[in-house]
C-alpha cells in the first residue's frame, strides 16, 4: 500500500480470482452482500475461499473508495 501512496497511483478496481462463486456464473462487483454470500458459501473451496475472503476484506478496508470485484475466474465449471 505504502508504494501505491508513494507514487500516487491511482486505482480504479482491484479484481480478485473466486475458485468457487456458487451460483455467481460471471464477473461482479462486490458489496457487503455478496461478500457475505461468498462467506456462506466458502466450505466449497475452503483451502481458497478463506484466505482470499480476507484478502478482499482487508482491499475493501485499506482502499474504501476503490472498487473490488469478482471474475472472470470463477472456476464452478471445472
Amino acid at each position: 500500500m505504502g508504494v501505491i501512496k508513494k507514487n500516487k497511483i491511482h486505482l480504479a478496481a482491484i479484481g480478485h480470482r473466486v475458485v468457487h462463486g456458487g451460483l455467481i456464473k460471471e464477473s461482479k462487483v462486490l458489496d457487503s452482500k455478496l461478500i457475505s454470500y461468498l462467506k456462506k458459501i466458502k466450505e466449497l473451496a475452503p483451502l481458497h475461499q478463506i484466505p482470499e475472503i480476507h484478502v478482499i476484506e482487508s482491499c475493501a478496508k485499506f482502499f474504501p473508495k476503490v472498487k473490488l470485484a469478482i471474475g472472470p475466474a470463477i472456476e464452478n465449471g471445472f
